[in-house]
């Protein structure tokens, strides 16, 4: 279902199981420093792997390790989860995912929440598609989307100007959409080799 867990975080006093889940592989960006990098990328997104994750939750949270944090944070990512035409299908598949780790969670009577990663190179109406569906999970559960947060890397992501600019544009709706949401949001810098040598 992930890449890996960590358990038993300090946060504030209480303690945290941490999950980070790719739901797939596909991004159109191909960083050499991506966890991704090299994974065989196949042209369509099983949408059947993202439901099987999602089912998968309702086991994982009564596993002493949960029960015994009572919370949990998935970090949810891709690839790049909204780049592209995406289709109809992908974004079900989506709200499934979310959804169904929310109703298991219920069931399990543990409290969850959601950090979404995203790269931003993408189209905007795409971005603000993403707030339609932050804005339906936060209406069904107040505050569960925790963060949607990216990445700023000096080395090896923006290939033009134009991307830099893609990203740049897109970064200050996120500030601004999030703040209207009282949603966190944190840009992330991964400091490679040759960023470090610069």
């Amino acid at each position: 279902m992930s890449n890996y867990y960590r358990d038993n975080i300090p946060l504030c006093g209480k303690f945290r199981t941490e999950i980070d889940c790719s739901l797939h592989y596909r991004c159109s960006n191909g960083c050499d420093f991506c966890f991704a990098h090299g994974v065989p990328v196949t042209p369509t997104i099983d949408l059947e792997v993202i439901r099987k994750m999602a089912d998968s939750t309702l086991k994982y949270f009564y596993s002493d390790t949960v029960q015994k944090t009572k919370l949990c944070i998935f970090r949810v990512m891709g690839g790049e989860l909204f780049e592209g035409n995406l289709s109809d299908e992908l974004w079900e598949s989506y709200r499934y995912f979310f959804n169904t780790c929310l109703d298991n969670a219920e069931k399990a009577g543990i409290k969850i929440n959601f950090y979404i990663i995203t790269n931003l190179l993408y189209k905007t109406e795409n971005l603000y598609k993403a707030f339609t569906l932050i804005d339906e999970l936060n209406t069904r559960c107040p505050g569960v989307i925790d963060m949607f947060g990216t990445s700023f890397d000096l080395w090896g992501r923006f290939k033009t100007k134009e991307r830099l600019r893609l990203w740049q544009n897109n970064f200050e709706i996120l500030l601004s959409e999030n703040k209207k949401r009282g949603i966190k949001a944190c840009g992330e810098i991964v400091l490679t080799k040759q960023a470090y040598e610069i």
